[in-house]
């Protein structure tokens, strides 16, 4: 049976629109990543070289480089998010040091965690090798932590913590930030939802960033869980089973 005239016409506008919005998110996150990049260096160097700047003139390089840098995460996000939905993602699994890698999301994440005036500290690190994809682990690391900090208020402590078992290998991050109300639980992780916390230091959100965090984890086999009290904070866990490690 012959598909009618108009379903085709139908059927051909939904593929050019999905194309038109793979491209637009292309060309934000490509070709503006590069001018931003170049900026946020130029702010870098203005901040290590800023003796003969008020302090007026400091505060506005400081908001400046925040902004900047929330601008480079959201197009990272982007980019994740679009190497997902067109299946582009290939995995390449090689042997991880838990150590360095819980160290090394920490290191990435300290400049913004003293700005906002939040301490972020591992709490227990051991020498454990794991046997999985590199990118997908430390991007949904580095996103749970973004998020800890970015819904964070200042004076506030993000802990991160990792162990393992005969059965799996594990990490948490917890925080002392908003939570998630009651009703939004079965919401959390679904892309571009937006929950009622809010940024604590005007911040960008896509949304974005629990549903990569998730899907990665999915991709080495791995699963997410969370806890989360109201106003008090929440803990997500990432597990990992031992048969991946090597």
């Amino acid at each position: 049976m012959s598909v009618p005239a108009e379903d085709e016409h139908i059927t051909e506008l939904i593929n050019q629109l999905s194309q038109e919005k793979q491209q637009l998110i292309s060309l934000i996150s490509h070709d503006l990543r590069s001018p931003l990049n170049r900026l946020h260096a130029l702010l870098q160097l203005l901040q290590m070289n800023d003796a003969n700047l008020t302090p007026d003139q400091k505060v506005y390089l400081e908001k400046m480089h925040i902004v900047v840098a929330d601008a480079l995460a959201m197009m990272r996000n982007l980019m994740d998010y679009r190497s997902l939905e067109l299946n582009l993602f290939t995995q390449q699994p090689e042997q991880l040091n838990l150590n360095e890698l819980l160290n090394s999301v920490v290191k990435s994440f300290a400049q913004v965690a003293r700005k906002k005036d939040i301490e972020l500290k591992i709490k227990n690190n051991p020498q454990v090798m794991l046997f999985a994809d590199r990118y997908c682990l430390q991007r949904a690391l580095e996103n749970i932590v973004s998020n800890a900090l970015k819904f964070s208020f200042g004076g506030k402590t993000v802990i991160l913590n990792a162990g393992f078992s005969d059965a799996e290998y594990w990490l948490e991050i917890s925080d002392e930030g908003q939570g998630f109300k009651e009703e939004e639980l079965e919401s959390i992780g679904q892309k571009f939802k937006k929950l009622s916390a809010r940024p604590t230091g005007g911040e960008s959100s896509t949304g974005l960033g629990l549903y990569i965090a998730n899907t990665l984890i999915g991709k080495i086999n791995g699963k997410i869980s969370f806890q989360s009290v109201f106003s008090r904070g929440s803990t997500f866990r990432i597990t990992l089973p031992v048969t991946a490690a090597g």
